[in-house]
């Protein structure tokens, strides 16, 4: 007789455990409770099983760490807890303004602030004072900063005030990318929602030729630009824009991104993963709980019944999914409506965002 807690494990799949490895093949998954308890070859030795184990026989199947997007928009979903004000956000017109609405939202809780800068990058429309004041106010108070900036001077101001992420930056020249590397914060470039809208949406969304033309124009743009960061070591990470503009469906576009870093951008498969998973973790303040499969670390996985290496389209179709494992729990994908609930709640991510 025993009280040994009863176990989850995968068997004989091959594991792309999220940290730059090579694929290893035949290996074993052990999770307990919530977190992973063992990784290794397929025979290792550990504790017989019993009948209270959970065994997936994940032969000739491929196991990643769940896959993170770092930019959706969930104030728009209908399960938001946000108010109408958040979806929106705050208009804020002056630096005084800007550092008021920051510190109301870090009393609030949030641990995430996005600034919004001017649409399509043409002009810039929140001053470099603003931008820092936001920063300072935020870092302050241990909240991140991000903002939403495609033009190259709102670009550089961001990476001089010490933003904690940039979004977009389709414009930034290769002096702005020079400022940038130097502050060593990582840029999304969002790649997923242009191209949508220059390949499916712009005329079912009402845009005429012009628009798609330049979205057309501003996606070439970005493509160069992020093969510039790259060269400098800039750290690229993943976001579809789920929730916003042509990728509104939750669910659809996420493994997008990864397809477009490889075939556009030139990251290898290997690289565009780690961009959607270890790479992305510390950006909802995970970092060492997911987005890598290894002992200690949160149970977080995907077991995928081809290999994303091989095809990196693979990851957005979800009838290749053989099994997804949440919180150390395998998810009744038929059975489960709307956001799952964590025996463990981690502390909640929330984001706003200003437009000036």
């Amino acid at each position: 007789m025993t009280d040994a807690q009863p176990r989850l494990l995968i068997k004989n799949g091959t594991l792309i455990d999220g940290s730059g490895c090579d694929p290893v093949p035949k290996t074993l998954v052990v999770v307990e409770g919530n977190r992973i308890t063992h990784v290794g070859p397929a025979d290792s030795p550990i504790r017989p099983e019993s009948p209270d184990d959970t065994v997936i026989d994940a032969t000739g199947k491929f196991i990643l760490p769940g896959l993170i997007d770092v930019h959706c928009h969930i104030s728009l979903h209908p399960a938001s807890e946000g108010t109408p004000a958040d979806t929106a956000g705050v208009l804020c017109n002056t630096r005084d303004e800007f550092i008021r609405e920051t510190r109301k939202q870090c009393k609030r809780g949030v641990d995430l602030i996005k600034i919004a800068d001017s649409s399509w990058g043409d002009v810039q429309t929140v001053a470099d004072d603003e931008i820092s004041a936001v920063v300072d106010e935020a870092h302050r108070h241990n909240v991140k900063v991000t903002i939403h900036s495609r033009g190259s001077t709102s670009t550089r101001a961001a990476a001089n005030a010490g933003v904690d992420l940039i979004y977009h930056g389709d414009l930034a020249t290769e002096d702005d990318l020079d400022i940038i590397a130097k502050a060593g914060m990582p840029i999304a470039p969002v790649l997923t929602s242009p191209w949508i809208g220059v390949e499916h949406g712009a005329a079912a969304r009402g845009f005429g030729d012009r628009v798609r033309d330049r979205l057309r124009m501003q996606l070439d743009t970005s493509f160069q630009m992020i093969r510039n960061a790259r060269a400098r070591g800039i750290p690229i990470l993943s976001g579809s824009d789920t929730g916003n503009a042509s990728a509104f469906t939750h669910g659809r576009w996420h493994g997008k991104e990864a397809e477009l870093f490889v075939k556009e951008v030139g990251m290898t498969p290997m690289e565009a993963i780690l961009a959607n998973t270890s790479g992305n973790a510390a950006m909802v303040n995970l970092a060492g709980e997911v987005g890598v499969i290894a002992p200690a670390k949160r149970a977080d996985i995907v077991i995928w019944d081809s290999d994303p290496i091989a095809d990196m389209t693979v990851l957005q179709r979800p009838e290749e999914i053989s099994a997804i494992i949440k919180d150390g729990r395998i998810v009744d994908r038929e059975g489960i409506a709307g956001f799952r609930e964590l025996s463990e709640e981690p502390g909640r991510s929330r984001k706003f965002a200003y437009a000036s």
